[in-house]
């Protein structure tokens, strides 16, 4: 189940990776649709799932690296082609659509709980999910293998749903509940609303805990809401306090415990308390190395080790220790695998180390060398090369 909403994990991106790059609506591309019907309508045809990209194509820095790194590679569109009709659901800033589409994207941005972007649900022809998932490092081959393995899941789904009509009682309650872990969470309500009443009614007692783990989620949600409510006020030191009572109180496992772990990272990170954070995703990983909240940990724990290492390096630009500058980012930028945000983070502050151990020319060089800077480095260049000219 995918438990942390994408509004909560959006300010820890924010506050840590800044990005954009030049990328068109999909929807326009070949083999993409908006028509929500009639994707619907060509899946159930062509015996095909749906994968529904709810994006803002102008806006959303992690959307556009999603289209520039997989979605617009014949890798990921030959690898898809067999399994999917793909459907573009766009809220951009700027793009003009007509009011059919937006009232379309409006319906079913709240039909399936949309509070952050990319995010990417995969879903059976009727358009019921059984999985999602968002942003992955590692190129359109990489990501089909992830969208694969997704696959299984609604196979497992589907074998699980039919083995409980053939059972009574627990059984068939224990047999749904196993299907229902394997969909994200939040969509329970709005398309297991059948499933999950036959479990209530099937196990009056709640023996198999289903009643209490769902109030769990809902408590979670509430926790989740005021943990994001200290994000806003700049306290966060009560979060932790809530967040471990909920973890004394409720007794969480798996992903659920692994969620309200992840709100003790985001707050830690957004008071900038980074090695406190670095040890908070560490405990999730703890709980598990894999499903969709361990993907996220990781990549969190990567964004938070790149803030560490440009928090010591900065501090390091301001101690004048010109050469120990030099001598990390040449030694970090080795890394091919870096964000390309980080990197140029990096080279700002070898360049700023150059002009401040006297070589202005070679910094301004540096600054010269950075390709399509994002937008922060953009500005940060344009304010250095003012100072800099100044000064000479």
């Amino acid at each position: 189940m995918h438990l942390l909403s994408t509004t909560i994990r959006a300010s820890l991106f924010i506050l840590l990776l800044s990005c954009g790059l030049s990328v068109r609506s999909l929807a326009s591309e070949e083999g993409w649709t908006s028509d929500f019907e009639a994707a619907k309508t060509q899946a159930a045809k062509e015996n095909k799932d749906l994968l529904i990209d709810f994006t803002g194509s102008d806006w959303c820095g992690w959307c556009k690296r999603l289209v520039a790194e997989v979605f617009k590679h014949d890798a990921f569109k030959e690898g898809v082609g067999d399994s999917f009709v793909l459907v573009e659901l766009d809220y951009p800033s700027k793009v003009p659509q007509s009011d059919a589409l937006k009232a379309q994207n409006a319906e079913l941005k709240d039909r399936y709980g949309i509070r952050g972007y990319p995010t990417i649900y995969l879903t059976d022809a009727t358009g019921r999910p059984y999985a999602r998932t968002g942003y992955q490092r590692g190129g359109p081959e990489a990501y089909v293998a992830h969208l694969d393995q997704h696959r299984k899941q609604r196979e497992q789904r589907d074998e699980l749903f039919k083995q409980a009509k053939g059972q009574q009682g627990l059984e068939k309650a224990r047999q749904l509940i196993s299907a229902l872990k394997l969909v994200p969470e939040e969509s329970l309500g709005g398309f297991y609303h059948e499933e999950m009443a036959a479990i209530k009614q099937l196990d009056p007692d709640d023996t198999l805990k289903f009643v209490r783990n769902q109030e769990s989620q809902e408590q979670f949600k509430a926790l989740e809401s005021k943990v994001q409510g200290t994000f806003r006020s700049g306290n966060t030191e009560p979060a932790h306090a809530w967040i471990e009572d909920f973890i004394a109180d409720r007794k969480p496992e798996g992903e659920l415990l692994q969620a309200t772990l992840m709100l003790d990272v985001i707050a830690y990170a957004v008071a900038e308390k980074m090695d406190e954070a670095l040890s908070a995703v560490n405990k999730v990983l703890e709980v598990s190395a894999t499903g969709s909240i361990a993907d996220q940990a990781q990549g969190t724990k990567l964004r938070i080790l790149n803030e560490q290492q440009h928090q010591l390096l900065t501090k390091e630009l301001e101690a004048k220790a010109f050469a120990r500058v030099i001598a990390q980012a040449d030694l970090a930028l080795q890394d091919k695998d870096l964000d390309k945000f980080p990197r140029e983070r990096l080279l700002i502050l070898k360049a700023q180390a150059l002009q401040g151990d006297g070589k202005t020319a070679d910094a301004m060089a540096l600054l010269d060398a950075i390709e399509e800077p994002f937008p922060p480095t953009r500005a940060k260049i344009a304010e250095l090369r003012g100072a800099w000219e100044k000064a000479e």
